[in-house]
């Protein structure tokens, strides 16, 4: 085919259409595809697009004009860093990544592989910041998790996590930190050794607020929370070796600084266990140490063993009057600072502290069960070491019910028992009943008390000796209270001048005694209305 210069249109059977440049030496053209299975025809826009616009199909033969993308530029670019729209036609490499679309940022990889964020730092000193992840509340950063580097800057294999939080008006703080050992620090930066070893949980403070630790449970039930100790025999992690007896199963130690480090204990409380342990069975014990002033360790004062039983000052229980096994209570020292038990009761009463032992004839706990005639409320035992051990009796006082018991009638009687010399056990010495009376079961001395001067005091004693070589005029002081009976002797060795008696004391046919120098005389005196009223009877002139 030929054409002109006019010739800007041609079309060919061969399927194609040109146009002419204005010269005709060169031409645009379109053309069909070699095999076309059905005609097509586009129609195109009746007016012209927006600059910047191109023709788009709606896949029905329509043309319109669409947005130009192809002037979308991305701006800020290096290798490894990620692109943001930062406008309308903008893509910008972001060295500094910001996210503020949806709330959730996720990463779900497409295999079953975990999602990692990793932060590498090529740091240099030992301590600085590798990676961090911060909390902001609007724009202000308060909260953040920082991973740092740990001490080996060689080879920069170590490193540590911390914990950082902000109060209110107050600046990003370090709460805790787990360091490269995996310990876990509160409230300070570096482990240090209590009681000689570093623990892998310290918290350090300045005062209650950052030094205490609390352990609350929330829950509609009886039970509350627990801080629990365990100990195994493996040599790993997750084993379940038995253990022995008197291992240690735990302990709660308490140190202070001597002004060199926390390594002196000042008081400890340990467990052990007590027995031979088994499958469901764990027999254990409690000890209580303290350390005396002046002392280097601790020494234990104290244990409850596995049978309950409370040892003060011992670590064996033994048994004393030959009692079927050893007391739930034992005391047992050296001297009288740790080989008594002292009851004080303060109080702005008129009472004073007790000690209290009851029966019931009940068979568990809590029991309410009425006793009967003649059954033993308690006993009060005293024995001595015999070269043996310390079952002999040397005395006892015990109280019995004397009756028949009821409701709110429960009566008594007091036994005082004590072992004669060469005896094997108590005999009954006294008793008092219910009915306060008392019965001497053996003889009844008095120890006779020289009086120091005239006036004879009836709280001290009941009988009364005393020499005179003169005139002498004899009182008497603080008999009984009116209703009760006082009774005294006096013996009297007179080798000069005359006695004057009390006017309160009234004699057989109103006439005191005639008394002869240089004899004895025995005078018996009884009052029962507090001392308005003396009766006196004498014994005299008896031969020195």
């Amino acid at each position: 085919m030929t054409q002109t210069k006019a010739e800007l249109l041609q079309t060919r059977h061969q399927g194609d259409i040109r146009l002419g440049d204005a010269d005709s030496s060169h031409y645009v053209g379109f053309k069909a595809p070699a095999t076309v299975g059905t005609s097509l025809v586009w129609t195109l826009p009746a007016a012209d697009g927006t600059a910047g616009y191109y023709l788009k199909t709606d896949g029905s033969g329509n043309l319109g004009w669409s947005v130009d993308n192809t002037g979308v530029t991305l701006s800020g670019s290096t290798n490894n860093t990620i692109a943001t729209v930062s406008g309308a036609n903008a893509l910008v490499g972001e060295a500094t990544f910001t996210y503020d679309g949806a709330s959730t940022l996720e990463v779900k990889p497409a295999s079953a592989t975990p999602a990692v964020f990793v932060g590498d730092s090529d740091r240099t000193s030992a301590g600085q910041h590798l990676a961090e992840f911060r909390g902001y509340w609007d724009g202000t950063n308060v909260a953040r998790l920082v991973f740092r580097a740990g001490t080996d800057t060689t080879n920069k294999d170590d490193g540590l996590i911390a914990f950082y939080t902000t109060t209110s008006g107050g600046s990003s703080t370090e709460r805790a930190r787990i360091d490269s050992e995996g310990r876990l620090l509160v409230g300070v930066e570096a482990s240090r050794a209590v009681n000689s070893a570093q623990g892998s949980f310290q918290i350090e403070g300045t005062g209650a607020e950052d030094s205490d630790m609390s352990i609350i449970r929330n829950q509609a039930s009886a039970g509350g929370p627990a801080l629990c100790f365990g100990k195994s025999r493996n040599a790993s992690l997750g084993g379940n070796t038995v253990v022995v007896n008197d291992d240690q199963l735990g302990a709660i130690i308490f140190t202070g600084n001597d002004g060199t480090d926390l390594a002196s204990q000042g008081a400890r409380i340990d467990a052990y266990v007590d027995g031979s342990p088994g499958s469901n069975d764990m027999p254990g014990r409690l000890t209580f140490s303290t350390t005396a002033d002046g002392a280097a360790t601790t020494t234990e004062r104290m244990r409850i063993d596995s049978s309950g039983r409370l040892l003060v000052g011992t670590n064996a229980a033994r048994t004393a009057i030959g009692a079927t096994g050893a007391p739930a209570l034992q005391v047992e020292g050296l001297g009288a600072s740790d080989a008594q038990i002292s009851i004080v009761r303060n109080s702005d009463t008129a009472a004073g502290p007790y000690f209290a032992m009851a029966k019931t004839r009940g068979t568990s706990d809590g029991a309410n069960t009425i006793v009967q005639a003649d059954d033993t409320l308690g006993t009060l035992y005293f024995t001595a070491a015999d070269g043996a051990d310390i079952n002999q009796q040397s005395a006892f006082v015990r109280c019995q019910v004397d009756g028949t018991p009821g409701a709110n009638d429960t009566p008594g009687r007091l036994i005082f028992s004590t072992t004669a010399d060469g005896g094997v056990t108590p005999t009954e010495r006294l008793r008092i009943s219910s009915t306060g009376v008392s019965k001497f079961t053996g003889g009844i001395s008095q120890v006779a008390t020289a009086a120091g001067a005239l006036d004879l005091d009836l709280r001290t004693s009941n009988y009364f000796t005393k020499t005179i070589s003169g005139n002498s005029t004899f009182t008497f002081s603080n008999p009984a209270a009116s209703g009760t009976v006082s009774a005294f002797t006096l013996e009297l060795t007179h080798s000069s001048g005359s006695v004057t008696w009390p006017g309160t004391v009234k004699w057989n046919g109103d006439a005191a005694p005639t008394l002869t120098a240089g004899k004895t005389h025995l005078f018996m005196f009884v009052t029962d209305d507090g001392g308005s009223r003396y009766r006196g009877s004498a014994l005299v002139d008896y031969v020195n």
